[in-house]
Parts: C-alpha cells; structure tokens; sequence
C-alpha cells in the first residue's frame, strides 16, 4: 500500500529537484496554486496534515511548515482543534497614505498629467 501512495505522490509534486528550493516551500506552492484555482474555496476546510503529507508523500511536519508559511501570508487560518480554513482572497495592492480609491478598483495607471516648465525656464518665457 506505502508503494501506491508513493505512486500518487510522484505526480502531485514535480518530481525534478529544483535547485534551491526548500521541500517545504514546494508544498506551499502546490497548496496556494490550488487555493487559487478554486479546488479549495474559501472558508473550506483543507485536508489534514497527514492526508496532505500521504497525497504528496512528503512527511508530516514539511505539510505543518508549508501551513505555517501560507497562514503568514494569509492564505489559511488555523483554528486550534478544528482545521485549517482558507481565508478570504485579500486584495493585492499596496496601500499607502496617498493612495486613491480610484487606482485600487480600476487596477489601471492613471494618465499622468502633461508636465509643467520650471520657472524661469527659457521654453516658458518664449510662451511655448
């Protein structure tokens, strides 16, 4: 049976070693890619850690490192004794003082407006 699930999980991780990057950090990945395809919706509960370590074949607590690195960037929220849940998709916008309502719904640049010459500039003296 070990070697069937060893099978399965072959497929689930890429299997070429990448260079790198930390197993934990793969799992990550391949969890927050399928959190954005919609596989797991939000407020859905995620397998456990051991269904998620046998389906990838990876060990338990490289599942628990990757769940602790998606709950910091807000991804999933663990609730003690009940699971882990996906959290609603957060806006991706830096939000500064300045920052206009406009820019954060249209997602577009707003034209920048023509330049003004300097004072004392010979082209604004020549009425150009």
């Amino acid at each position: 049976m070990k070697a069937g699930v060893m099978k399965r999980a072959a497929h689930a991780l890429p299997s070429a070693e990448i260079a790198g990057v930390a197993l934990w950090r793969r799992v990550a990945d391949h969890l927050e890619h399928a959190i954005a395809d919609g596989r797991y919706p939000v407020d859905t509960r995620l397998p456990g850690e051991i269904e998620i370590a046998q389906r990838l074949g990876v060990n338990r607590h490289t599942v628990r490192r990757a769940i602790a690195a998606l709950a910091d960037r807000g991804f999933v929220r663990a609730e003690r004794g009940s699971g882990t849940y996906v959290e609603t998709r957060r806006l991706r916008y830096p939000i500064h003082s300045r920052t206009r309502f406009s820019e954060i719904v249209g997602g577009f640049r707003r034209p920048s407006p023509t330049p003004r010459m300097p004072r004392g500039c010979a082209l604004r003296r020549a009425g150009r």
